[in-house]
């Protein structure tokens, strides 16, 4: 395989990530707090064919297509909704929940639908408990509970038995709609104009667009049979140089 048809395929294996990449979004639609993921792109430059290994006369020119560079999640405020559920919480502005896994380390989400387990801890779904400012679990009192919008927590009218944490920190993702973060993670700000907010009996949904998705599915579909139709041409383009330059 000639190196502009190598090149190609190797567009072609990008176009296949970023299929992978935005199946994975539209899959997740409907998911609460997920970040959309994103491919970045390299242009390769042009490339010139010359004979006797790349020593000899120039036999022509083929196009190199595109790689992947990178893979990135956009963190972008997705759309609050309402649910009525007092353990439901969403964040508006900067900022994730922190949850403690089986193992004892924590990890991030904006994905607020929590609940109660047998020992009235905060958990998530899958039962990890949630966290509070200072990184520990939440037990919350029988009771009636509000939460404040910069995370404090009163139940029964007894105000600040504990506080939600919300932070920042160097997030990536780990899948499950779970994060990590480089470094240690820093309390974000919730008092103040223009700090982050916590809204009870809400739930923020999936930043991913449907239209923007499915307009993305039909590009790849495109650029895949571009792609297939030149490394088609080129490999015959290239074998009627060689034949040419054999006969002379």
């Amino acid at each position: 395989m000639n190196r502009g048809v190598y090149s190609l395929a190797n567009g072609m294996i990008a176009n296949q990530q970023w299929l992978e990449v935005t199946a994975n979004n539209l899959a997740n639609v409907s998911t609460s707090g997920f970040k959309q993921d994103g491919l970045l792109f390299n242009d390769i430059l042009e490339r010139r064919l010359n004979a006797d290994g790349g020593k000899g006369a120039l036999i022509g020119s083929l196009g190199s297509g595109g790689e992947a560079k990178a893979e990135y999640t956009n963190l972008d405020q997705g759309q609050v909704n309402t649910t009525g559920n007092a353990l439901d919480f969403a964040v508006e502005g900067q900022g994730m929940f922190a949850i403690q896994m089986p193992n004892g380390q924590i990890r991030f989400t904006r994905d607020g639908a929590f609940t109660l387990d047998a020992n009235k801890q905060l958990v998530t779904k899958l039962g990890q408990p949630v966290l509070n400012d200072q990184l520990k679990p939440i037990t919350i009192p029988d009771g009636t509970i509000k939460v404040d919008a910069d995370g404090t927590m009163s139940v029964s009218g007894q105000p600040g038995f504990d506080r939600l944490g919300l932070f920042a920190g160097k997030f990536s993702k780990e899948g499950s709609n779970l994060f990590s973060s480089a470094g240690t993670p820093t309390l974000v700000e919730t008092t103040g104009d223009g700090a982050s907010r916590v809204k009870q009996e809400a739930l923020e949904g999936s930043n991913v667009s449907p239209t923007s998705a499915m307009v993305d599915m039909v590009t790849i579909g495109r650029a895949t049979e571009l792609a297939q139709k030149a490394i088609q041409s080129q490999d015959e383009m290239t074998g009627k140089l060689i034949q040419s330059l054999e006969q002379r």
